[in-house]
């Protein structure tokens, strides 16, 4: 029989030939490619969020020339039942108005917040002096100055000119709430049934009070809400997929060389 030492060097020489044999069939194995597979779909994210980002720039420009173009009249081609293309076209323009305030038929939307402040934006219906009616955002109030009775200095009356931008009526997420026309309490600013609310005169269209309008008697509705910024993270999205795209390569090399556990080595 074999000794306690010879039966020692037995065990650890069929050791060593199974690992040696595990090691070459992981190196000669069909499927040790198939991690490259995880290293390509990450520089595949690279490279789209990258086209992202060409994406937003040019989406960021255009919006800076937009708000940045000659301030003009409000167009009249606007003024003739407007369609969406129409107004994407002058979103952001900045343009002048000139008439009054329906107050009594204004809108609250909200909650909007303001300064780390929640309220409402108030958007009051306004006739032309042309005959036609818009409604205008005149920006924001705090919760307790919701209903106009307590704000009345800020109630201005009679003809009016004013500066604001061209807006497209607005669009819900999955988890905005349905609008509340009855109680007045609307969660996005629905400018095709406000319109409808208003009578046939008012057509769909919102003008965004800018901030470099007179400041009004009570400083409440503050104009100048209008987000205008748009986030653009796809540059730290391009070098974080970029990143694991190397560090997974550099796995995948290693495993392809010398094996799962010769990697380890």
């Amino acid at each position: 029989g074999l000794r306690v030492g010879q039966l020692r060097r037995f065990v650890v020489f069929r050791s060593c030939g199974t690992q040696g044999e595990v090691y070459e069939e992981e190196r000669s194995s069909k499927w040790r490619n198939v991690f490259w597979v995880l290293p390509a779909v990450c520089f595949g994210l690279s490279y789209w969020q990258w086209q992202r980002l060409k994406w937003k720039q040019g989406l960021i420009q255009d919006r800076e020339e937009r708000i940045t173009s000659p301030i003009r009249p409000l167009p009249q081609e606007l003024l003739e039942l407007p369609d969406p293309n129409t107004i994407n076209e002058w979103e952001f323009k900045p343009v002048t108005i000139h008439g009054h305030f329906l107050h009594d038929k204004e809108f609250h939307v909200g909650p909007r917040s303001f300064e780390s402040n929640s309220g409402f934006h108030i958007v009051t219906p306004f006739q032309l002096e042309t005959g036609h009616i818009i409604l205008v955002n005149r920006g924001w109030v705090p919760y307790t100055m919701k209903l106009p009775v307590y704000r009345t200095e800020g109630q201005i009356e009679g003809d009016v000119s004013l500066l604001g931008l061209v807006r497209a009526s607005g669009a819900p997420s999955s988890w905005t709430p349905e609008n509340n026309p009855v109680g007045n309490y609307w969660f996005w600013l629905d400018a095709e049934s406000m319109a409808k609310a208003v009578g046939p005169s008012c057509i769909p269209l919102v003008v965004d009070l800018s901030f470099d309008n007179p400041e009004l008697p009570g400083g409440y509705p503050l104009a100048g809400q209008t987000n205008v910024t748009l986030p653009n993270n796809h540059l730290n999205y391009t070098l974080t997929w970029g990143s694991l795209g190397v560090a997974l390569s550099i796995m995948a090399f290693r495993f392809t060389r010398f094996g799962l556990r010769g990697s380890h080595s």
